[in-house]
């Protein structure tokens, strides 16, 4: 049990910001939920990494245990991220991840869709906005049951003759934005296929016709996307968390180690990365983030080989994202700046950041921007890496760990509140931060919502809602089957839960 002084502001914001630490996206918890990255994310997913997961409620009971008194910042910081790596959890990266709570710099507040100032929240608003953020629930994993009704659908889906787009990541790109040009389902869908297995599975991801997923047997499996026949499976020897599929390779983080296969599951090889905490493959190069003392980012060349590696400083946080040429690694709400790199070299590029407080969290990048969240009191930034001036938007406070949680596409940010009597989706134009729509659901948001042309798809603990992207009017919501862990690809849906991976699609 934890104890705030409600009477001591500076500490009220303080330990509202203690119980609100992210979700590391390791590679491998990220993807084995509850929520574990996925995330990502790994964070993380993120948003992540792999080991038998316990549960959520147990890294959150280490979180209670700390005494500020007791242990710096830092010290914390480093004893969570440990302890997401040893249990397992998603970012969601899966990015997935809740972010941290903290107090207001500047803040806006968005009237008829424009940014404005905030004048500062009275101590009653206050309060009442922490008990909210205090008393929401932990859980970003698989809804508990089937609570809500489903949309009925006709009949039977038919398999597609081919699945023209991919899903090769579990936050779908470099930048993890879980937002893809695929169409989506825009209308309700069925079971088509289903694989199981003696194992949690993985976050899936979708390349070439393959959907690949891996489990905490330390199994890596390809599957038939179309079919869900069996292709090939591999043992990695340690809890496999998603693949990130490059070109004709898998690149899948193990509890202690990438190991990289080729397109026949064939074993390539493998790295030791013992203290892992974020995991990004591109086209020219494989990245890890490693939790040391001081942090190092690590470039691998395609056959394993080092490229280079780059110390950071405080404050650091995964994820670690890439976007218009450079290799970013977030600072947390601890500053406005966040780490830059360049891809080929690793030469720091632009001012470090430096140890602040409340400041929104980097979670993605997308055509040239960065999209932070700051989920106290509800707040969106976007940094355009060219220099140009980019945009603040108020939205509300997060209100729990499925809340803060940002996704794009090209046209749109969405970003998602577990508030009352607030809207628990807010769609903002990518180009100025206006809002273009909310949406009110009927469950409480688990997870960060998935971007497609003609849908958008949001795990609650109700069931997945889709919604349609230009005005926010729910299509369809299906609870049997659904996790907080599935991509699209084409007009399909792949979603894991458990030990199942379910292929959805329209009739």
């Amino acid at each position: 049990m934890f104890i705030i002084d409600y009477s001591d502001t500076k500490g009220l914001l303080q330990s509202c910001r203690w119980r609100g630490l992210p979700a590391v996206p390791r590679d491998v918890a990220e993807e084995h939920e509850p929520e574990p990255r996925d995330d990502a994310a790994d964070r993380e997913d993120g948003g992540v990494r792999d080991r038998q997961p316990r549960q959520q409620e147990e890294i959150t009971a280490d979180r209670r245990q700390y005494d500020p008194g007791k242990h710096g910042e830092r010290e914390q910081r480093a004893s969570l991220r440990k302890r997401a790596d040893q249990v397992g959890h998603v970012y969601t990266t899966d990015m997935d991840q809740p972010t941290p709570c903290g107090s207001p710099h500047r803040r806006h507040l968005s009237v008829r869709g424009r940014p404005t100032r905030m004048s500062e929240p009275s101590r009653r608003a206050l309060l009442a906005a922490l008990g909210t953020a205090a008393l929401a629930g932990c859980s970003t994993g698989d809804p508990p049951g089937d609570t809500a009704t489903d949309t009925p659908t006709p009949e039977p889906p038919e398999p597609p003759a081919a699945v023209e787009t991919d899903w090769p990541a579990p936050a779908y790109d470099a930048g993890l934005s879980n937002g893809t040009a695929a169409a989506g389902p825009a209308e309700p869908v069925a079971e088509l296929w289903r694989v199981e297995a003696d194992a949690r599975l993985s976050t899936p991801v979708v390349a070439g016709n393959t959907l690949y997923v891996g489990g905490t047997d330390g199994v890596v499996r390809a599957v038939d996307a179309r079919t869900g026949d069996r292709r090939w499976t591999e043992s990695v020897e340690e809890a496999a968390g998603a693949p990130r599929v490059v070109d004709d390779r898998l690149f899948v983080p193990t509890d202690g180690a990438l190991v990289a296969l080729g397109p026949d599951g064939s074993e390539q090889w493998r790295v030791e990365t013992p203290d892992r905490t974020a995991l990004l493959a591109t086209a020219d190069s494989v990245y890890w983030l490693a939790d040391r003392e001081p942090p190092v980012v690590i470039a691998l060349a395609r056959d394993g080989s080092e490229r280079w590696r780059t110390e950071l400083g405080d404050p650091w946080e995964p994820p670690l994202f890439a976007g218009a040429g450079r290799v970013f690694v977030s600072s947390g709400p601890y500053d406005s700046r966040f780490w830059q790199l360049d891809p080929d070299t690793g030469e720091r590029l632009g001012d470090a950041p430096r140890s602040g407080h409340d400041f929104p969290a980097e979670q993605f990048a997308r055509d040239g921007t960065v999209y932070a969240a700051e989920p106290f009191f509800g707040a969106v930034r976007a940094t355009d890496i060219d220099g140009d001036d980019g945009w603040s938007q108020g939205t509300a406070p997060a209100g729990g760990a499925g809340g803060g949680l940002l996704a794009g596409d090209d046209e749109r940010v969405y970003y998602t509140s577990n508030v009352d009597d607030e809207p628990n989706v807010f769609a903002l134009s990518a180009t100025d931060g206006a809002v273009a729509w909310t949406a009110t659901l009927d469950g409480v948001v688990t997870g960060r919502p998935m971007a497609a042309s003609e849908a958008v798809l949001v795990p609650t603990d109700a069931g997945v809602v889709c919604l349609d992207p230009d005005d926010g009017t729910p299509l369809w919501t299906r609870t049997a089957g659904f996790g907080g862990r599935f991509v699209v690809a084409d007009d399909l849906v792949f979603a894991a839960r458990d030990g199942t991976v379910t292929a959805f699609r329209p009739p």
